[in-house]
C-alpha cells in the first residue's frame, strides 16, 4: 500500500471515523488485492466497526498469504478475544509475540499485554502473570538500555570515555 493511501486511512482511523476509513479502503480495493498492509487496514477497520465475522474472514484469508504477519495474527487474536473465544485468541496472540520480525517496543508491549489480558479473561491468572511479567521485563530492559546509552553519551561529551 503506498504511503499516501496509508496516511489517508490512518487519518480516518485517528479521527475515529471507521465508516469513512472503510469506504476509503473499498475505493482502493482493486489496487491492493493481495497486499499485507491493505489487509491489515481492512481487518482493523472491520474489527473497530464490530463487524467481527467479516474481520475474521478477511484476516484468515490474509493469513493464508502472510502466515507470519504479526499484525494480522494480533488482529485475529483481538477478534477472537472480542468473540470470547479465548483459546483461539491466545493462539493468534502468541503467534504475534513469537514473530521472527523485530517488533517495536510498543507492538511488543501491546501483544504481551493483550495476551495476558486474554489469559485473565479466560480465568487463568497464572497464565496472565507470565505475560504481564514478560511485558514488564521488556519495558525494564528498554529503560535500562536507554539509561546506559544516555550515560555513555554524557561521558563521551565530557571527553571521558
Amino acid at each position: 500500500m503506498i504511503s499516501e493511501h496509508y496516511k489517508q486511512w490512518r487519518d480516518f482511523v485517528r479521527a475515529g471515523d471507521y465508516d469513512q476509513a472503510n469506504i476509503f479502503l473499498s475505493s482502493i480495493a482493486a489496487e491492493y488485492h493481495r497486499d499485507l498492509d491493505y489487509s491489515y487496514c481492512l481487518v482493523h477497520v472491520n474489527r473497530k466497526l464490530n463487524e467481527l465475522d467479516r474481520a475474521e474472514e478477511i484476516c484468515k484469508e490474509a493469513l493464508k498469504a502472510f502466515p507470519d504477519a504479526h499484525q494480522l495474527n494480533y488482529e485475529c487474536g483481538l477478534i477472537y478475544q472480542a468473540k470470547q473465544e479465548y483459546i483461539k485468541a491466545i493462539k493468534y496472540l502468541k503467534a504475534a509475540v513469537d514473530t521472527k520480525e523485530q517488533l517495536s517496543l510498543n507492538d511488543a508491549l501491546d501483544y504481551l499485554n493483550s495476551l495476558a489480558l486474554t489469559w485473565r479473561m479466560y480465568g487463568d491468572m497464572n497464565g496472565a502473570m507470565v505475560f504481564y511479567n514478560q511485558a514488564l521485563e521488556k519495558l525494564a530492559q528498554e529503560i535500562y538500555t536507554d539509561i546506559v546509552t544516555h550515560a555513555f553519551r554524557i561521558t563521551d561529551m565530557r571527553g571521558g570515555g
